[in-house]
């Protein structure tokens, strides 16, 4: 399995599952607050994905690289995910809040990875850890 599919995908699951310790044990605090706010909004809704993982990774691909000011060498990869945006309910989960259970968005994200400092290996099974993640292209699928 390589990195796009075990790491971002396991990464993304932790995220729709609502896992913030698993999350806290792969990512850096700037990638940990990205993903901690993006929950704080779907706790507020009182809304949760339906699907609880990620539905397919299409391409991730290196577009850079460097050693940083810690020296330790760090990648930033554009992955193209696509995902059904479909929000229900907390406790009706039959009762869809946000998007269609059709609705599949094509998304694709920037996300930096460094050698995390204290690595659980058992747990994640690499040594990376994600500091950065951002959306960068978000369009519905036509089906």
């Amino acid at each position: 399995m390589c990195i796009r599919d075990r790491y971002m995908g396991m990464v993304y699951n932790c995220f729709l599952q609502n896992d913030v310790e698993s999350l806290s044990k792969v990512c850096s605090s700037d990638a940990l607050g990205y993903f901690k706010a993006l929950l704080r909004v779907r706790q507020e809704k009182k809304m949760e994905p339906k699907h609880k993982y990620l539905w397919n990774i299409e391409r991730a691909e290196i577009v850079g690289g460097h050693v940083n000011e810690f020296q330790l060498p760090e990648f930033t990869f554009k992955i193209d995910t696509q995902e059904i945006h479909c929000y229900v309910d907390q406790i009706d989960h039959k009762k869809i809040v946000e998007g269609d259970d059709g609705r599949i968005t094509m998304c694709q994200y920037s996300v930096r990875l460094q050698l995390h400092q204290s690595p659980d290996l058992e747990f994640a099974g690499h040594p990376w850890e994600v500091i950065e993640v951002r959306q960068i292209g978000n369009l519905i699928a036509l089906i």
